[in-house]
């Protein structure tokens, strides 16, 4: 009798649908799922030589971190001789992750829209030629390198183009009247009730999403908010200075609603600029709208949010006073 098998996703469906929205066919396979597409390899030697490549940790995780191929190349160099099914292949293939998004925009401003910032994801990574060099050199044996050379042919030496999956969709090819699934979760960004408490605020690049959002509300409650203070960082105040002109506009403008903006663009000098640096700069000031109750927000990467975990315990003097304000939910941090 045979055994009922787990649905992988929604059904009914295409399978059509199943690749392009469920599957993700652009990252490689991790070890696991490696190896059990490597039990359907019909070659002794193919299979030998997957579990060779398995057994190195080292260059697995070369293969998957730096060559960074995607499951086709994978296919093509590891898996030529697998004998798998479409419905085996549909079971074990990784599965595409949803996006997060912060929203950047106010409901209070407009109920009816949501605006999302999106850093578009454009990289060269190694070309075809360079990576078998590379698995030579480590001496792995890859059953599929003929194949793939004869493929690739006078590309074999070029870069491989790499563009991020969703941000090249949301930027490049959506237009107005498409229709995407998205969905919504509850987020730790929630401005104090109290208009009077300091508003502190620390992002750098697409971490300006939720302040970008906060300034909108901002402009939406009629700048009732006296005391707030935004640092952001990026590399060049000519380059990815996002938001710019709404920012200068919010400190500068006929009716102010940002008390200062305080920016670190850390390739304008010899020596890098970061945010913590600037919150450094300011102790002082962070200090005494802390003691007037004040909240802090970070958005950005973890080590960013580590590096201003330890900023503040210098300013508060302590990092217990820091865990303090964490478990008060005066400091919140959204990182990745």
């Amino acid at each position: 009798v045979s055994q009922a098998v787990r649905k992988p996703f929604p059904t009914p469906c295409t399978l059509r649908t199943a690749l392009s929205f469920y599957c993700d066919l652009c990252a490689g396979p991790t070890r696991n799922i490696a190896k059990r597409l490597g039990a359907f390899l019909t070659e002794p030697s193919a299979r030998d030589a997957l579990s060779e490549l398995l057994k190195d940790r080292s260059a697995f995780g070369w293969v998957r971190d730096h060559a960074r191929l995607t499951l086709r190349e994978f296919f093509e160099l590891f898996l030529e001789r697998a004998d798998i099914n479409v419905s085996t292949f549909l079971q074990l293939v990784p599965r595409q992750k949803s996006r997060p998004y912060t929203i950047s925009s106010s409901y209070r401003e407009d109920p009816k829209k949501i605006g999302i910032c999106v850093s578009m994801v454009h990289e060269e990574l190694p070309s075809m030629s360079s990576i078998l060099e590379e698995l030579a050199e480590k001496q792995i044996l890859v059953p599929g390198a003929g194949v793939c050379r004869a493929r690739y042919g006078e590309n074999a030496v070029r870069s491989r183009p790499f563009r991020g999956i969703c941000s090249e969709m949301l930027c490049a090819r959506c237009e107005v009247g498409d229709k995407l699934q998205i969905f919504a979760r509850s987020s730790t960004f929630r401005l104090p009730r109290k208009a009077s408490t300091p508003v502190i605020m620390v992002g750098a690049g697409t971490g300006m999403a939720p302040f970008r959002a906060f300034v909108r509300e901002f402009i939406a409650e009629g700048g009732i908010r006296p005391k707030t203070m935004l640092f952001f960082g990026c590399r060049k105040s000519d380059e990815d200075f996002i938001y710019r002109d709404e920012l200068e506009e919010a400190v500068s403008g006929e009716r102010p609603v940002l008390s200062e903006l305080v920016t670190a663009f850390s390739r304008e000098q010899q020596e890098k600029v970061y945010v913590q640096h600037r919150l450094r700069e300011r102790g002082e000031d962070i200090a005494k709208l802390l003691q007037e109750g004040g909240y802090v927000y970070v958005c950005g990467a973890k080590s960013m949010g580590e590096a201003i975990r330890g900023e503040l315990g210098e300013v508060l003097g302590s990092t217990a006073q820091v865990s303090t304000l964490l478990s008060q939910g005066r400091i919140v941090e959204e990182l990745w």
